[in-house]
């Protein structure tokens, strides 16, 4: 019986491909595949070809930059503005532009972490870190609520653009005045704390849609990437190196970073708090050429802020109308006196003079990080979240441009004394 249908299937079989119309609909069908192979081929080198051609401009503006200590910030976001505005970049994929945010996000998230180093004893450390609690505290109590009011949007997503503009990143400017140790100690502990509050408010961000769950599905995440990020730094700490030349270690290293991304993920955890918590215990322990790690790091950050913030820009559909700069300049000035009224709270028995005091509360550069983040989360929702973009850039060319601005004036009126 068995036999009889296999001769029936192959005399079927034979019949439709032997048949003249059949046989040119199977050509048609091959030269459509063929030329949907050779059409993907075609988009994937047109999306590398612009890739490239945007890290091209990127790297030249961070180069005249340096040259001219201007802050690069501002003219990616200009080379940004005029790309979008020659639509050379129209066809950019959204799916390579998250993908570059989120390996921009664990870069980060890992960078930031492993310059934090919790044993330091020095009175500007301390200083610092009560500054930056007692500002983030005011900033999220405060910037979350008129951010609420002014633009009417989800709660959660205001204290996450709260905790965004929070980050200062000052190590990447680095003036010279007297107030330099305590706003450099700042930005080290700013950035991986900003990244860790921003992980944990996205979740409840995610989980907010339904209320049914209890609140161990809420939390379960959370200490999955918590953990996972312990496990895998005690794991590396107990390895045996001693053996290992430095480029085995890097290697080991980023197997690391790889496996608790990637263990996180597969575990429900948020991954890339598990590569934050890593980066913290990597930062904690002696390991040989650490400098030249995080200096590997800092160059990798250095080349997705290039790709992410101009492509972001590129993709995003940005909402800059007068009302929104209106009120976003409203909010700056809201968020300065927060940040005025933070300084005086932690200095107010120290020895530091009014100048001082306000060199610290109005030297806020910010740079792409405070970026990054909500572009990543852009194409993860669709709600308000191009409004977040917005008021980020906004953000960070307003505090960029007053850190510009004071700096030069501190710089003439010293010149002017000498």
């Amino acid at each position: 019986m068995f036999h009889f249908l296999e001769l029936s299937i192959a005399k079927r079989s034979s019949a439709f491909f032997n048949s003249a119309q059949n046989q040119t609909l199977i050509n048609y069908i091959r030269n459509y595949c063929r030329i949907k192979g050779v059409l993907k081929v075609a988009h994937t080198g047109i999306q590398i070809v612009y890739l490239f051609g945007i890290f091209l401009l990127g790297f030249g503006a961070v180069w005249l930059s340096n040259k001219y200590k201007f802050p690069s910030i501002l003219l990616l976001l200009l080379i940004g503005a005029i790309l979008k505005k020659s639509g050379l970049f129209v066809y950019l994929s959204n799916e390579i532009v998250f993908t570059l945010a989120t390996f921009a996000l664990v870069v980060a998230a890992f960078d930031s972490a492993c310059k934090v180093d919790i044993r330091k004893e020095e009175k500007e450390y301390k200083d610092a870190l009560k500054l930056r609690n007692i500002t983030l505290l005011l900033i999220i109590l405060i910037i979350s609520f008129f951010t609420y009011i002014l633009f009417e949007i989800n709660f959660i997503l205001a204290m996450i653009f709260a905790t965004l503009i929070s980050i200062v990143e000052f190590d990447r400017f680095k003036p010279k005045d007297k107030v330099h140790n305590i706003l450099l100690h700042e930005s080290i502990v700013s950035v991986p704390l900003a990244i860790a509050i921003v992980l944990i408010l996205n979740h409840f961000l995610d989980v907010s849609i339904s209320f049914q769950k209890d609140i161990l599905s809420y939390t379960l995440p959370i200490i999955t990437g918590i953990g996972v990020g312990v496990v895998v730094g005690i794991v590396l700490i107990n390895t045996k190196q001693k053996h290992f030349n430095f480029e085995m270690k890097f290697l080991v290293l980023a197997s690391a970073i790889l496996l608790a991304f990637l263990l996180s993920e597969v575990l429900g955890g948020i991954s890339i708090l598990s590569v934050l918590i890593l980066g913290l215990i990597i930062g904690n322990i002696e390991l040989s050429k650490k400098e030249v790690v995080q200096d590997f790091f800092d160059k990798a950050m250095e080349f997705f802020e290039i790709i992410v913030i101009i492509a972001g820009i590129l993709v995003i559909n940005l909402l800059f109308t007068n009302t929104l700069i209106f009120k976003a300049l409203l909010l700056f000035i809201i968020y300065l006196l927060t940040r005025l009224a933070s300084v005086f709270v932690v200095f107010t028995h120290s020895k530091l003079d009014l100048k001082e005091k306000l060199e610290l509360a109005l030297n806020i550069p910010k740079g792409g990080v405070a970026l990054m983040i909500p572009i990543a989360l852009f194409f993860k929702y669709s709600f308000n979240i191009e409004l977040i973009v917005s008021l980020s850039i906004l953000f960070v060319v307003f505090s960029t441009l007053l850190y510009f601005a004071l700096n030069l004036y501190i710089q003439k009126k010293s010149s002017k004394t000498e």
